[in-house]
């Protein structure tokens, strides 16, 4: 691999593991400390959702921790499918299994690591996971799919 490949990676790569990082540090929280996050951004949330909806705390709360996993995950699928993108060498389906399989794996070892912190975990929130990273990547790739077919067309009008 030359240099100037090994260079186009290196960004993605560390938002991969920034954001892997972040959601494994989520993982290691205790049950009081991850209530006070969602704490907190309900204290935010909350008067702008009481404008358009009535809704309890607990199911606000409920959301936001939801919204939050989603999120996070999302965030996992956009950076594996940019540094698949990116990733040259191979094409088509492998890359795109392969950064379905990593946020999976993710998934689950994030749910395998709140058993150890009294945490719940459920197969539902890999489900979740799962989907905000598959949304993700379908950004990326809807992305590129628009970026590519720009560019061809301006080749074609040259």
């Amino acid at each position: 691999m030359k240099f100037k490949e090994i260079k186009k990676l290196v960004l993605p790569f560390i938002f991969c593991l920034l954001v892997s990082a972040f959601i494994f540090s989520n993982s290691l929280k205790g049950p009081t400390a991850t209530n006070n996050d969602s704490g907190f951004i309900m204290s935010i949330v909350k008067p702008i959702v009481d404008i358009f909806i009535t809704i309890s705390d607990e199911s606000l709360h409920w959301l936001v921790r939801k919204a939050a996993h989603f999120i996070e995950f999302c965030w996992l699928g956009l950076a594996t499918s940019w540094f698949s993108i990116r990733y040259k060498r191979y094409k088509g389906k492998l890359l795109l299994g392969l950064s379905m399989f990593y946020c999976l794996f993710v998934g689950v070892m994030d749910e395998f690591i709140q058993s150890f912190t009294n945490r719940t975990s459920s197969v539902r929130d890999v489900i979740l996971d799962f989907s905000g990273a598959l949304f993700g990547i379908l950004i990326v790739y809807i992305i590129h799919f628009i970026v590519r077919k720009i560019k061809c067309k301006k080749r074609k009008l040259k």
